[in-house]
């Protein structure tokens, strides 16, 4: 019985197109423009051929000094790095100009020896993996969790598609008619739950990465879950992944906003009366269990396996928002030389990730405690934030008032129930804003400041 790592070894020979190879380099001698068109896309390691390697490496450094690319001076090139020979000599060099034409791109050549280059390492790292799976000298969640983060590194270094200025135009008018065509009073993105930053916005898009600030307490795991609810309710697939808080509490906090029972006693279901005890089991639970909701609270090993693990919801299970909870356990699982170049890199990944699958994303990440309690956050206070606001399209900053003395609603160092969800960014030309808001803490969500007072 064959093996399979024997049945797909490298006695079969790996992928290669030694002619695309060849045309591309002899383009480069007829034409030096070639050399800018390929340079900006082809690597050297993407050759298979170790002469083909070399001749386009002294080609790219012709190139980047600003020399001419002609059989003269490659050949003193190589000559100068004791290299000719290794390339078949002076006339293998004037062989890749025979039959030769002169073309206005080499793209269809270029995505031929790219697609090459990608099937050899894909076979390179499956022989890689088996062997140390067969060698068991570490675990198999190591193992995997190495492919993980191979595979991701691969997909990242893919070939780029040529630029078609054309097909760029014709598929954002597709978009606007599509968005044209939406009945007036119907939000193009996903809900906040807050109509006036819905019309700010016009809602989480697909694509876009949103970052929500705030220091801890703050009720950041209460707006992502309500808008990750509300999208639910309307049939749009969510994924909520957390690594901070467990299953059970975000489900008891679901069941509360959906039955309107305080979620105090949700606590303590000692406390809750046989009517609501009845509603929760009877319509709360039903509702929530019905949603197109996946709540996970599993732990992640490293940025690769929570990429992966992402991807496959939105692929298998089709979701449109993915929710985390919250950057630092991410970058905490994440490689990097410090918390700064690991949040950086968690922030990166969640961002091409939105822009790859066309998916909402909506990340929870912690503020810097204010020095002064009711300073107003600003999108500076993210922690170790780095590149984390570049890479955002848009940043909600949650401020909670703390009152200062005490009243007839509330002791002196609680909060006072006047709240604002501060717009510090938005992308594409939106106008920053500031919104009156109020948290019901009986049944944990944000209201609109027009409700204010009802409920606390």
């Amino acid at each position: 019985m064959t093996s399979t790592a024997t049945a797909y070894g490298l006695d079969r020979g790996l992928p290669a197109s030694e002619d695309a190879e060849r045309t591309i380099l002899g383009a480069i001698l007829l034409d030096n423009n070639r050399a800018l068109e390929t340079v900006e896309t082809l690597q050297v390691q993407d050759f298979s051929r170790d002469a083909h390697r070399r001749i386009y490496l002294a080609m790219a450094t012709l190139e980047s000094a600003g020399k001419p690319i002609e059989i003269g001076s490659l050949t003193q090139h190589l000559i100068d790095s004791k290299e000719l020979e290794a390339v078949g000599g002076a006339g293998y060099l004037a062989s890749l100009t025979d039959g030769a034409v002169r073309r206005s791109s080499v793209a269809h050549y270029i995505k031929i020896v790219r697609d090459k280059a990608h099937a050899r390492s894909l076979i390179n790292l499956c022989n890689a993996t088996i062997a140390a799976a067969q060698d068991q000298s570490e675990t198999a969640e190591v193992i995997h969790s190495r492919l993980d983060e191979s595979l991701m590194a691969l997909r990242g270094n893919g070939g780029e598609s040529e630029i078609d200025l054309r097909a760029h135009v014709m598929a954002t008018l597709e978009q606007m008619r599509f968005e044209r065509d939406t009945p007036e009073g119907t939000l193009l993105g996903i809900s906040t739950g807050i109509d006036e930053l819905d019309e700010l916005t016009t809602g989480i898009r697909p694509g876009e990465l949103w970052v929500v600030g705030a220091p801890q307490g703050r009720a950041k795991t209460a707006l992502a879950l309500q808008i990750a609810r509300g999208a639910a309710k309307l049939g749009i697939p969510v994924a909520v992944r957390s690594m901070e808080m467990k299953g059970d509490p975000v489900v008891r906090r679901c069941l509360s906003a959906i039955s309107g029972v305080k979620a105090v006693k949700f606590k303590d279901p000692r406390r809750l009366s046989p009517d609501e005890w009845a509603r929760i089991q009877s319509e709360a639970a039903q509702e929530l269990a019905g949603l197109p909701l996946i709540l996970d609270d599993r732990p992640v090993s490293s940025l690769a396996q929570f990429i992966a693990k992402s991807r496959l919801y939105i692929r298998r299970d089709k979701i449109k928002l993915l929710v985390v909870d919250h950057l630092f356990a991410l970058a905490a699982v994440t490689k990097g030389n410090g918390t700064r170049e690991r949040v950086e890199t968690a922030a990166e990944a969640l961002r091409r990730l939105a822009y790859d699958e066309n998916v909402a994303v909506l990340l929870l990440h912690h503020t810097r405690k204010p020095l002064e309690p009711n300073a107003r956050p600003t999108e500076d206070e993210l922690k170790e934030s780095g590149n984390v606001a570049i890479h955002a399209h848009v940043i909600l900053m949650l401020f909670r008032e703390i009152a200062e003395a005490d009243s007839q609603e509330y002791r002196k160092g609680d909060f006072s129930g006047r709240d604002e969800i501060i717009a510090a960014k938005i992308r594409d030309g939106g106008e920053r804003g500031t919104f009156d808001t109020w948290f019901d803490k009986r049944t944990l969500e944000w209201r609109s400041g027009l409700l204010r007072g009802i409920g606390r």
